[in-house]
């Protein structure tokens, strides 16, 4: 059973490379994008976007908390499940916890490449480190999805 487990979180953790992938990647090309030239945006507040940024963040943080353990919760409601029906409820959650991440991320490297204010890739470093610790592992797998199950 331990074969079935393994190739899924390898799975995951191909997906959870693609995702920092894409974020690093594209914060790269925008911080060398950030060259001194004139913004598109040079008449609005960057103030706008930086208030949008730490928002979408904050909820981005919270909601992949909080729906993740929604995941562990429907999970655990299930009558007898196999481990793969487990693994792919961690599929799930894990997919959608680094999407909740990604995607204010990638939003502060577009508000940063739009007003040409590296200060949002701070942002997007932080959500980055995030999803760096979360990588999933079998031991997260155990501990959250047949750790104090019973049977």
């Amino acid at each position: 059973m331990n074969t079935q487990q393994a190739p899924s979180v390898k799975s995951m953790t191909i997906v959870w490379i693609a995702m920092i992938g894409g974020l690093v990647s594209f914060g790269l090309v925008t911080y060398v994008a950030l060259i001194p030239i004139q913004s598109p945006l040079q008449g609005i507040d960057p103030l706008v976007f930086y208030v949008l940024a730490v928002v979408l963040a904050l909820g981005g943080m919270m909601g992949s908390t909080i729906l993740y353990k929604i995941q562990v919760r429907a999970a655990s409601q299930v009558n007898s499940p196999s481990k793969e029906r487990l693994m792919s409820f961690y599929m799930s959650a894990f997919i959608l916890k680094m999407a909740l991440l990604e995607g204010p991320g990638l939003f502060s490297v577009v508000a940063g490449l739009l007003t040409h204010q590296a200060l949002f890739l701070s942002i997007t470093a932080g959500l980055l480190l995030l999803m760096i610790i979360a990588k999933p592992t079998e031991l997260q797998f155990r501990q959250d999805f047949l750790d104090g199950r019973a049977g």
